[in-house]
């Protein structure tokens, strides 16, 4: 029974990692919400200069965020590539999973989340530390495999996951030259510019 729980929890942590903030009142990563000082002027739809362009997201970092959620001696890492475009659309492609190793009694488990496709939003806006606007995330789609003792066992979630940030809820972000971060529930997406 102990392993199911924790199973679950760490299926919950990693359909959190990729979903938008549910609290409106999230401020960005480091305790702020701000822009770039000196980034170009946003345009008039309320699009952040600083954010303009493609980004690279630290997945391996994500993974790592992912495994201190879980606690309980987790390891964590991620692979593949997460690349965010902030131009007259925001694209972001995911290419990447989430691999989580757990100790349980003396049995390790394993649990890896997938990701791939592309979600875009065509009325995103930024300003003042927050992302909003409408995503289409159908294209994204999420596999896990989770195994305990080297035996592969179901997984599911009880929370839909979309794949990709819902930017109807509140989402932060942080801009300031090539660095920027974008805050979920689950982990903060650290980005360099590519």
């Amino acid at each position: 029974m102990r392993v199911k729980a924790l199973l679950l929890a760490v299926v919950a942590v990693a359909a959190l990692s990729a979903c938008g903030n549910d609290d409106p009142g999230t401020p960005g990563a480091n305790g702020t919400a701000g822009t770039a000082t000196g980034a170009p002027a946003g345009n008039a739809q309320g699009r952040d200069g600083c954010l303009m362009g493609t980004w690279k997201v630290d997945v391996n970092d994500m993974g790592q965020q992912t495994a201190a959620k879980v606690g309980s001696g987790a390891e964590g890492s991620g692979t593949g590539t997460l690349t965010v475009v902030f131009g007259s659309e925001l694209k972001i492609t995911y290419a990447n999973a989430i691999v989580v190793d757990v100790p349980v009694s003396s049995m390790k488990m394993n649990m890896k989340s997938s990701f791939e496709g592309d979600a875009v939003s065509t009325d995103w806006a930024a300003k003042d530390g927050k992302l909003s606007g409408s995503m289409n995330s159908s294209n994204v789609k999420n596999s896990i495999v989770t195994t305990v003792g080297g035996v592969t066992v179901p997984a599911s979630t009880a929370v839909p996951l979309e794949g990709s940030l819902d930017l109807a809820k509140t989402v932060a972000y942080t801009c300031s030259g090539n660095n920027a971060t974008i805050s979920g529930p689950g982990v903060v997406w650290k980005m360099t510019k590519a």
